[in-house]
């Protein structure tokens, strides 16, 4: 590897100093977004805290001693130590493409399947599923602990991981398992959403019902948002999976700059779920201004379900009306700007409306 080749210490630790920061403030916000507001601690949202923890347990298990190593020239972790650090970078990796692939089928029921949503996706199923695809994770990661393939101080990338030269059964197995099976799962989900959404709008394009043809618009609006989500994760780690083939199957060593770009887009991961969720959800941006408020000082910090229910007898009229609910028929901008909503309210949900409400539901991330 020659010099020029090399990312001098100052870029790498300023890069992921500032991912880590970034990531672990928009996660934390996801927390006290849903956990200040009642309404919010629906079902379908424990799939999006399962998956912040996911990303939040990356930044704080990965990057510190990332950080530690490139400061310090070297390897400051050795033997059990690497392997516990090695172990507990590994874990939120997998559970976090696992988390995808069941928010993927879960939007899948949802939209395709919604007469057989509330039979499959009970609360608690819902649970066992999250329990058991962080099971899996853990599982997936014990392995080298107990011999079959090892964790290693891996130089180019300055933080401890599978040795991916080791055990080349090990690394088909982790690799199946890690990308290329939730990957392909999320693509068949996404894409029977976006054919049933394209095919729903064409029948109610001749029908000629205005409201059910916004709805519809919004619901495709949805499924393009989806759409995004999954090409960001895709194209995020995309190069971290061609450097494990690299090194694993072919046995080549990636150059200093590739294994930093690589290690640099899975860790971005990490932060983007945040930034689509503000961007294209109308919901959690009006959640989130009130968080901030009440970070200010302006309401009281304690969980409420709604302005109208907790600040009834505050003096500031303003702020309550500033943020009241959307009006049940809006005009066609109003509609158009509160088409997507990342949460849907308590209640349970009809069979025969969740087609038409399913724009309106939690945003999971695929």
């Amino acid at each position: 590897m020659g010099e020029q080749d090399e990312v001098s210490v100052e870029v790498q630790i300023t890069l992921y100093a500032t991912i880590g920061a970034v990531s672990l403030v928009c996660n934390s916000l996801i927390f006290l977004v849903i956990g200040t507001n009642k309404d919010m601690r629906t079902k379908s949202n424990w799939l999006l805290i399962s998956l912040a923890t996911t990303d939040w347990l990356i930044i704080v298990t990965g990057i510190p001693i990332h950080l530690i190593n490139l400061i310090k020239g070297g390897n400051q972790t050795h033997g059990m130590v690497c392997d516990l650090f090695g172990f507990l970078i590994l874990v939120p990796f997998l559970v976090s493409n696992f988390n995808l692939t069941l928010i993927a089928v879960h939007r899948y029921v949802l939209v395709v399947r919604n007469k057989s949503y509330r039979k499959i996706f009970t609360d608690k199923r819902l649970f066992m599923s999250i329990a058991l695809v962080w099971g899996i994770g853990i599982l997936l990661s014990i392995p080298p602990l107990l011999g079959w393939g090892s964790f290693s101080y891996n130089a180019n990338r300055a933080h401890c991981m599978i040795d991916w030269q080791k055990s080349l059964s090990y690394l088909i197995v982790l690799q199946l398992m890690a990308y290329p099976v939730p990957m392909a799962t999320m693509c068949f989900c996404y894409y029977k959403i976006l054919r049933h959404s394209y095919e729903s709008s064409k029948r109610l394009a001749s029908s000629g019902d205005k409201h059910r043809i916004a709805k519809k618009k919004r619901e495709v609006r949805l499924s393009i948002m989806l759409l995004l989500v999954l090409l960001c994760f895709f194209l995020l780690f995309f190069p971290y999976a061609i450097m494990i083939i690299y090194e694993g199957q072919i046995g080549g060593t990636p150059s200093h700059t590739f294994s930093f770009i690589s290690m640099l887009g899975a860790y971005s991961n990490s932060m983007v779920d945040f930034w689509i969720y503000a961007a294209m959800s109308t919901k959690f941006r009006q959640a989130l201004k009130r968080l901030f408020y009440r970070i200010a000082g302006k309401l009281d910090l304690s969980p409420t379900a709604t302005d109208s229910s907790s600040d009834a007898g505050h003096s500031t009229s303003t702020t309550k009306v500033k943020h009241q609910p959307v009006p049940t028929k809006p005009t066609e901008g109003a509609e158009q700007e509160t088409s997507i909503n990342l949460f849907l309210p308590r209640g349970k949900i009809n069979p025969d409306s969740v087609e038409e409400s399913c724009d309106r539901s939690c945003i999971d991330k695929p």
